[in-house]
């Protein structure tokens, strides 16, 4: 396969270090790592990863698979581990992106009677009349994420 065609696989997008954190989850808004790129995350994959994007306001062209779509409303985008995605959002844009390691969403099917075979399959999900409630739960998440409150790790599992 020639080098043009190869497909970066990452932890988190752009980074060359591990994991961030101790956590099996990483929740930041897009614009916390799109901005740094311009607003477009190239394809890449992730092994052990799926990430939820919530697009809570402005534009995505997202790529899934080779196959591009134009979002321009309130969705949620599932990407399974090793799914094949990239991302090029307009300037501004409002939404969080959620990447669950493997292990903890095991821990999560641990709970339910059957596996969240959800979550093997992309697909964007729209939320037009539950914006605003899964805008305060990410942003409750995202919260949550970044302090480093005695009882943090219940509240993130939690939320989830």
């Amino acid at each position: 396969m020639p080098p043009a065609d190869i497909v970066p696989v990452f932890k988190l997008y752009g980074e060359h270090q591990g994991w961030p954190t101790p956590d099996l989850l990483h929740c930041e808004s897009i614009h916390q790592r799109s901005s740094l790129y311009e607003w477009h995350i190239r394809v890449h994959q992730h092994a052990e990863i799926v990430q939820l994007l919530y697009l809570h306001r402005g534009e995505a062209t997202i790529e899934i698979e080779g196959q591009t779509t134009v979002m321009r409303d309130a969705c949620i985008q599932l990407v399974p581990a090793l799914c094949v995605h990239g991302f090029r959002f307009s300037p501004g844009t409002q939404g969080y992106v959620l990447s669950l390691a493997l292990p903890l969403i095991g821990r999560l099917e641990s709970q339910f009677p059957q596996p969240l075979s959800l979550l093997t399959t992309p697909q964007c999900v729209p939320v037009a009349q539950s914006r605003s409630h899964i805008r305060t739960l990410f942003s409750a998440l995202q919260r949550e994420y970044q302090t480093d409150n005695e009882a943090r790790e219940m509240m993130l599992f939690s939320l989830l």
